[in-house]
């Protein structure tokens, strides 16, 4: 069970990078651009993180629980390749849709749940 709470760290680290990236995103309009820019960044954070992202977030919870049980929680040995295969099946579709979409969010958000594999690594080591 202490390994599926790990979790936290995944969805801590994306949320915070979608933050920064909306944060750059929306102080890097021209000049002309209309409106207060503290206000959009921090209500448009909040609508794409939690509005606009709400199935995102179902579907990558579900996603994390069922390949921790499926290759975690039976052996951590070799926790490293694991999370990484983890990161692979998680993450296919996220550069999928940067290039679809042409959103480069989503590669922002790739990079940031790589980086936070390697922190929760250090976690679950930890768990006995």
């Amino acid at each position: 069970m202490r390994i599926i709470l790990s979790n936290w760290i995944n969805i801590v680290g994306i949320i915070g990078a979608a933050y920064i990236y909306t944060f750059f995103w929306t102080f890097s309009k021209p000049p002309d651009f209309e409106g207060n820019r503290l206000i959009i960044w921090v209500f448009g954070s909040l609508f794409t993180i939690f509005g606009y992202g709400m199935i995102f977030w179902l579907l990558f919870i579900v996603a994390l629980i069922a390949l921790d049980f499926l290759l975690i929680i039976p052996d951590k040995r070799r926790l490293g390749e694991k999370l990484l295969i983890e990161w692979i099946i998680i993450i296919s579709p996220f550069i999928y849709w940067a290039f679809k979409y042409d959103y480069w969010l989503w590669l922002i958000l790739a990079a940031s749940f790589l980086f936070t594999q390697f922190l929760r690594k250090k976690r679950i080591e930890r768990i006995k």
